[in-house]
């Protein structure tokens, strides 16, 4: 038997994170049954973002209302705003074929995609940069070089010298 993915919610955006309640992440009832989670069922949470990655239990938003509310400790780790993957797993005997959307800015289904064992394709199409961060971003030509390291000094790692030998 292996843990294999059954549900994943690709791309949303955390609406709320509110760090003063018991824990868990709250998700729109339609995101819900769009991908066959329960609520209370534990899901692994992925911060596109930031990297972050955690594991909770599911809680009904109302159906309609967009929210995805990480909550407790986990709001200390993703953040309102930030994009995450929300993945349900189920231990089986033989390969599934889960069941994924791909959600917009406001959290609605835009499509169902497919996800198959050995797939090397991506299956998204490119997601635009904001304006902001392209701005914000340094130009190659901009940055300065890097300086070669000095040798010795306390750069120097154990059996180095200048690591008070």
């Amino acid at each position: 038997m292996r843990f294999l993915i059954r549900s994943k919610i690709h791309l949303a955006t955390v609406t709320e994170a509110d760090v003063d309640y018991v824990g868990s992440v709250t998700i729109d009832r339609d995101l819900i049954d769009a991908v066959g989670l329960w609520p209370g069922e534990k899901v692994l949470i992925s911060s596109v973002t930031s990297g972050a990655r955690l594991e909770t239990y599911v809680i009904e938003a109302p159906a309609g209302s967009g929210i995805i509310g990480i909550n407790g400790a986990a709001a200390h780790l993703i953040k309102q705003g930030e994009k995450v993957i929300i993945m349900g797993f189920e231990l089986s005997e033989s390969p599934l074929e889960p069941q994924v959307v791909l959600v917009d800015e406001a959290n609605r289904v835009v499509r169902h995609l497919v996800e198959k064992r050995g797939d090397t394709e991506p299956r998204l199409p490119e997601v635009p940069e904001p304006e902001e961060t392209r701005a914000a971003r340094p130009r190659p030509d901009s940055i300065p070089p890097r300086r070669p390291r000095r040798k010795g000094g306390k750069a120097g790692g154990p059996g180095r010298p200048g690591r008070g030998q």
